[in-house]
């Protein structure tokens, strides 16, 4: 997550990507190829989809279909959790979710686990909506 971090924030690619997710139409009038972003971001989400594929098959030592419904809604609450729309929201909506599920299952019921942590998202709906680094409430955006 670092690295990618590090890859949106320091290059060419990053900065294209932020500028066509800001403003389509005025990243195109200054260059930016829609093809060309849209081309790279599924070949980026692909490499991370499979490193996480191949990590989750050496840590359990198999893979399966259903595997990937609650850590695909785990990474939905992270993004969440953190900030819709940035990255280091994401992060940090990770690595929150990972200390309440480390510290639930050292101390409670681990069967009561996914609850807690989805109930964080009940939370953050009514606390912050916008999530921790996201906007903190309705904005009205400039058309």
């Amino acid at each position: 997550s670092l690295v990618l971090l590090v890859l949106m924030r320091h290059t060419s690619f990053g900065r294209q990507w932020r500028a066509f997710a800001d403003d389509p139409v005025a990243a195109r009038l200054l260059g930016v190829s829609p093809r060309r972003v849209l081309s790279g971001t599924f070949v980026l989400a692909g490499l991370s989809a499979g490193l996480a594929g191949w990590i989750i098959a050496v840590y359990y030592g198999n893979v399966s279909f259903s595997m990937g419904t609650i850590l695909g809604l785990k990474a939905l609450l992270a993004a969440i959790v953190g900030g819709v729309g940035r990255i280091e929201g994401a992060l940090l909506g990770g690595i929150l979710i990972g200390l309440v599920e480390a510290v639930w299952s050292a101390y409670f019921d681990i069967g009561l686990r996914d609850i807690v942590v989805f109930s964080m998202l009940i939370v953050m709906f009514v606390l912050r909506p916008g999530g921790l680094l996201g906007l903190s409430g309705p904005q009205v955006r400039d058309v």
